[in-house]
């Protein structure tokens, strides 16, 4: 059976914005493609139009053309992008298979229960309802409810390269804002939740917009994806349905108990109050830096042997013991293959002698001058060195506070000193850099 169709003719000046949804129903029905159901249709400028589909078609391309991966999938031969094609939703002429966003998205944000144990129907609740609702799409970008897509993936929350597309010269910000002054929008209630959607938009550019108020959702009970259910479910009973002049008159912070939802006129917890907040890229790349450091340090005996020999393994081992070392220590299997490529028969021999002297003093000595931290070299509790052995240069990371020790690489002596300065890299390269693997 096919979807009923949507009553949904938004008047008020009220708009909310949603995501799209990872699960998705994969069945299509037979209706034409009709243009006056997208977002293209209500922004009316031509030139954002042409931006919208610029972008779309960029999105689209990037699916097939920009060997991307998604938890071990190529997304161009992912089985949801199989029959994507170039369609006049991405201002093309190919044949497709179409279902209305509202109906395409099955996630949290558009069914289920509450945490009240009632049960939501976004679909349901549109119906009739005055207020616009727009969804944050990797692939199309802006959508609205009853806009025809295709069956697709695009994990915009995994992958930078899709973020990029809609964030660069602030695309998805400009539709934004043509869409709040095509349709005289005067307030925007922010329910994306996730931080990789939430960052998607420029907000103080919205803020600038004249007469715009921006209230953004946030709940109690728990950040990120696990507030989006709670956002759905809040969104049908009772937002949707509340008088444009009741959520105009909402303080800068106000609270549904019955949902443990907040909205604020910032897109943060409130300070000092145990809310919780998703955590930041940086904290999940340390996530996976500690669990790379409890993998290397299991093997540390096997890399000395590795790296010296098994008898002056043993006698680098005994050294520390009978020091009584304070460090567990972590050896990246790549370190090994660095001091190899080195036919220098002093190179481990110097070695040896420093990393006795070091794995037997606690805390580093910063007043030595062959060892030095390194610029914006600390990642949370890590804190990057390197020490001068010779011509050469060992990196490594410490955190003081478990007394962990981790020996990173080794290479030679740079005369580019920028060459250790690692404060531009995204958490996702310092995560790549940190465990030396490719992306």
């Amino acid at each position: 059976m096919e979807p009923s169709p949507i009553v949904y003719q938004p008047t008020s000046p009220v708009l909310f914005i949603g995501i799209c949804s990872l699960n998705k129903a994969t069945f299509s029905n037979d209706e034409p493609y009709k243009r006056e159901q997208s977002v293209a249709a209500w922004l009316k400028d031509s030139q954002t139009v042409n931006l919208l589909y610029q972008t779309r078609k960029a999105s689209f391309e990037l699916i097939f053309q920009g060997n991307l991966e998604n938890k071990g999938s190529l997304l161009a031969k992912h089985p949801l992008n199989r029959d994507l094609h170039r369609g006049p939703d991405f201002n093309g002429t190919a044949r497709a298979n179409y279902l209305p966003a509202i109906d395409r998205y099955i996630g949290r944000f558009y069914g289920g229960k509450g945490n009240d144990g009632r049960s939501y129907d976004l679909k349901a609740s549109l119906n009739g309802s005055p207020h616009h609702l727009l969804i944050i799409s990797g692939l199309y970008g802006l959508l609205l409810p009853q806009e025809q897509i295709q069956l697709y993936e695009s994990p915009l929350e995994d992958l930078p390269e899709i973020q990029a597309i809609w964030r660069e010269d602030n695309r998805l910000t400009r539709l934004l804002a043509a869409y709040i002054r095509a349709k005289k929008i005067r307030l925007v209630v922010d329910m994306t939740g996730q931080r990789a959607y939430r960052e998607m938009i420029d907000w103080p550019a919205i803020y600038a917009l004249p007469n715009v108020r921006v209230l953004h959702a946030m709940v109690n009970i728990g950040p990120g994806e696990d507030q989006i259910k709670t956002f759905g479910a809040a969104l049908c009973d009772p937002l949707l349905h509340m008088p444009a002049s009741d959520l105009f008159t909402l303080p800068d912070s106000w609270e549904l108990r019955t949902h443990h939802l907040m909205l604020r006129n910032i897109p943060s917890p409130p300070k000092g109050e145990d809310w919780p907040r998703e955590p930041s890229e940086l904290e999940v790349v340390l996530a996976d830096m500690r669990q790379g450091l409890d993998l290397f340090s299991k093997t540390v005996e096997e890399g000395y042997e590795k790296l010296f020999g098994r008898d002056q393994a043993r006698v680098l081992i005994e050294k520390v013991q009978q020091h009584e070392s304070p460090w567990s220590v972590g050896i990246n299997p790549n370190f090994i293959k660095d001091i190899d490529q080195f036919d220098d028969p002093g190179v481990k021999k110097n070695l040896f002698a420093d990393l006795v002297s070091l794995l037997t003093t606690f805390p580093v000595s910063r007043k030595e001058k062959a060892i030095t931290e390194l610029r914006n070299g600390r990642f949370g509790e890590y804190q990057g060195w390197r020490i001068r052995i010779g011509k050469y240069r060992l990196i490594f990371f410490t955190d003081e506070g478990s007394h962990r020790l981790y020996l990173h690489s080794f290479d030679k002596k740079h005369e580019d000193e920028d060459t250790y300065d690692l404060s531009k890299l995204t958490a996702r390269k310092i995560r790549a850099y940190f465990l030396r693997i490719e992306e």
